[in-house]
């Protein structure tokens, strides 16, 4: 087979509009990935054919400068990417576009089938709810601010959690919604009373998933607690306690939600968040969010996430470094006062 020539790969048939289809040639790769410095590449020939047709840009058709980010890699061998252009800034001199890449991924093929009804009143067999339970001087107030949905079947060292996710603030300290199910209406949702997520929210989401750095833990005293596994054990209690009828169900001992046990935290050093689409203004209820975990390496950790709305379209990605310390550090004394 004759290798690909580079000038023809570069020039695909490209559109005027603000949003075309090209595919990737399996000849520039590393391995089955598509090699960094080639997109980038197909994306100033997107932005420059576009400048030269836009009326008020066709002086500006050649490219300037360029930065480029990457947030996973690109396989030729699941198709073509979609390219999204918008324009930044339009001016006399220079103007500044952004061109977005698309392409399929494994999270979207394991997520697309969930039915929000089903997570909605806890009847989907393959997600299950922990929603840790609020206590005014509790350890892990802050995960009580979701209601965490996580997948029933799960396999040690995974290095990535998955989660659906909806607003977990307005609910009984320990039970379940202060909202009847009558007063909730999601056609009409001028009339629904519930709590919805909103743009100003994501950097607040992104942070507050469930730790999947926590299932690489050497001590099995914190994987007991604070694992993946734990989630589960916790999240079961929680469902045996609703079936129940126990208004207090979000209460499991030894969840973190009051005391903490465990001996180090991972702490937020660093954290970067791009929102490639903006949530309605109206907010929405629920939201698809996946962390993995990149690298531990000399008690650092390197979290990715990706955040979709219902229908699976890319909403934020976050790259976050964190650092583990002692759990004690995350306590404040009483004789300290701190910003």
């Amino acid at each position: 087979m004759q290798q690909a020539s580079l000038s023809n790969v570069l020039k695909p048939a490209l559109s005027s509009s603000q949003e075309c289809i090209v595919p990737l040639s399996p000849d520039i790769c590393f391995g089955s990935v598509t090699m960094g410095g080639y997109m980038p590449c197909l994306a100033a020939q997107y932005a420059s054919h576009y400048a030269s047709q836009r009326p008020g840009l066709e002086s500006q058709a050649s490219l300037r400068s360029m930065n480029a980010q990457y947030y996973r890699p690109l396989f030729p061998a699941r198709g073509p990417v979609r390219m999204a252009l918008r324009e930044i800034s339009v001016g006399k001199a220079w103007s500044t576009l952004r061109v977005e890449v698309f392409q399929p991924t494994k999270c979207t093929e394991m997520a697309i089938s969930v039915d929000m009804l089903y997570l909605e009143t806890h009847t989907d067999p393959g997600w299950i709810c922990y929603h840790t339970s609020f206590k005014p001087n509790g350890f892990r107030r802050a995960h009580s601010y979701l209601k965490h949905f996580i997948p029933v079947d799960w396999f040690p060292e995974t290095p990535f959690i998955e989660q659906w996710v909806t607003p977990g603030w307005d609910c009984a300290p320990s039970g379940s919604s202060l909202h009847s199910k009558e007063s909730s209406n999601d056609d009409g949702m001028e009339n629904d009373p519930r709590a919805r997520w909103t743009t100003d929210m994501i950097p607040f989401i992104m942070d507050a998933s469930l730790p999947p750095e926590c299932n690489f833990l050497p001590s099995k005293h914190d994987l007991q607690l604070v694992s993946m596994t734990a989630f589960l054990r916790y999240a079961a209690a929680q469902k045996k306690a609703r079936e129940r009828g126990e208004p207090n169900w979000r209460d499991v001992p030894n969840d973190g939600s009051e005391g903490f046990d465990a001996s180090i935290v991972n702490v937020a050093l660093a954290m970067s968040i791009d929102i490639r689409q903006e949530l309605p203004a109206e907010g929405v209820r629920w939201l698809y969010l996946r962390n993995e975990v990149k690298c531990i390496r000399n008690g650092g950790v390197h979290v990715e996430a990706t955040l979709f709305d219902e229908k699976m379209r890319l909403v934020a990605v976050s790259h976050q470094t964190g650092q583990f310390v002692s759990a004690g550090k995350k306590r404040m004394k009483k004789t300290e006062s701190r910003l």
